[in-house]
């Protein structure tokens, strides 16, 4: 199966729920579907409010083998609650030819969020698979990222982006939270560039997420004010710079 993961989501080694609720902001970019929940083995309420002014499905499916349970259309400015099951996941399916919008409001801190296309049916275990690389194969850090920390500050501004980690090939998770304007949270493979966890931080963002080895974390300004960005790592981590984005 060819599948694209292309923007949100969270996260390979699931850790224990917290009672804490969550919630986030999604832009789901035109033909594609955003998976919520592939990690978590535990049931939660979400509730999906339509931001933008295209439809979006909204699918509970089977995590064992992807098959459609249940599904309602999202229509612009309409929203809608559901109690998901443990043994399922929510597909929020755009089929238009223009970017989506949903802002979805948890009850736990949920784990696994990603984008895949629509060129085939979802098969969630060989994106799964897909994720990890193989023991074979070689991930290469930046020797010159700078000595390990247990925390990183930084001011990021219209055009930049805090990149963290590129130092350090380990599993680690972070606390990410922030003041000011908007952040998007991008994690990257550092290999291929592709990103394959994301979501936005609202405007007293806070925020945990799993890193795996071979990833590295993009803080991208995303609009309005300077934003003061905090971090806290579970383990010193090695790489800590704020860089120009296209």
């Amino acid at each position: 199966m060819r599948f694209q993961v292309l923007f949100f989501a969270l996260l390979f080694t699931a850790l224990t729920a917290s009672c804490q609720s969550s919630s986030a902001g999604v832009d789901i970019p035109a033909k594609q579907t955003f998976l919520l929940g592939e990690y978590a083995d535990y049931s939660y309420k979400a509730k999906l409010e339509n931001k933008g002014s295209q439809a979006v499905t909204i699918e509970l499916r089977s995590k064992e083998k992807g098959e459609l349970v249940s599904s309602i259309q999202l229509s612009p400015k309409q929203s809608e609650s559901f109690q998901v099951p443990a043994d399922q996941i929510v597909a929020m399916v755009n089929s238009s030819n223009r970017k989506a919008k949903i802002f979805a409001k948890m009850s736990k801190k949920v784990i696994g969020m990603s984008y895949v296309g629509q060129e085939e049916e979802i098969d969630l275990a060989t994106i799964q698979a897909a994720r990890v690389p193989s023991s074979n194969e070689p991930i290469a850090i930046d020797s010159n990222a700078g000595p390990a920390k247990e925390k990183a500050k930084a001011t990021v501004k219209s055009g930049e982006a805090f990149v963290l980690g590129e130092g350090t090939s380990d599993n680690y998770a972070v606390d990410i939270s922030k003041v000011g304007g908007s952040i998007k949270v991008s994690i990257r493979d550092r290999r291929t560039n592709e990103q394959t966890q994301g979501f936005g931080l609202g405007n007293m963002g806070i925020e945990k997420v799993n890193i795996r080895p071979y990833e590295v974390i993009y803080l991208v300004h995303d609009g309005g004010i300077p934003a003061r960005v905090s971090v806290d790592f579970s383990q010193p981590v090695s790489g800590a710079r704020v860089v120009e984005v296209d």
